[in-house]
């Protein structure tokens, strides 16, 4: 049997960060995606939320 290393998986400090950069940015894409359907949803009531402030 070969040799083998105890950290078989292991990533480089690059490896990590692109992961965690995807991890993100797939979060905020699916946050943004949520955010506008639930604003087209309630679209009236935003709409006479934001006329409090501006009228």
């Amino acid at each position: 049997m070969g040799y083998q290393s105890r950290r078989r998986n292991y990533l480089t400090r690059r490896e990590r960060n692109a992961r965690a950069w995807r991890t993100a940015r797939i979060i905020v894409i699916f946050t943004a995606i949520g955010l506008t359907i639930f604003g087209f949803m309630h679209r009236v009531s935003l709409y006479n939320w934001l006329k409090t402030f501006f009228y």
